[in-house]
């Protein structure tokens, strides 16, 4: 006869067998553009970071599904979105979580 799942092992059962999806993926893992290479074409996933600086990122451009390009890099980020060349900071460039390359 089965013996019924018990609170932890029921729990631990449905992480097991559930799908994995990009939320299921290690912090560490998520391609930030501070990551991109000179030259390449990303769309923006997500912005991290507060809720003031998430806003401003916004008005410059850098909206969730916009895509920009990495230009260059030399202590900070520069990148090309809506046609303007914009600069930031690394730790900026971090908070914005993109996804693969745009052809």
């Amino acid at each position: 006869m089965p013996v019924p799942l018990s609170g932890m092992g029921f729990l631990f059962m449905m992480k097991f067998f559930r799908k994995k999806s990009k939320k299921d993926e290690a912090p560490g893992s998520e391609r930030t553009l501070k990551d991109v290479s000179n030259g390449e074409c990303v769309r923006i996933e997500c912005l991290r970071g507060e809720a003031h600086e998430c806003q401003r990122l916004r008005e410059m451009g850098f909206c969730e599904s916009a895509v920009i390009e990495r230009v260059s890099s030399n202590g900070a980020v520069i990148c090309k979105v809506c046609e303007s060349r914009i600069v930031l900071s690394e730790v900026l460039a971090q908070k914005i979580v993109v996804a693969e390359n745009v052809a």
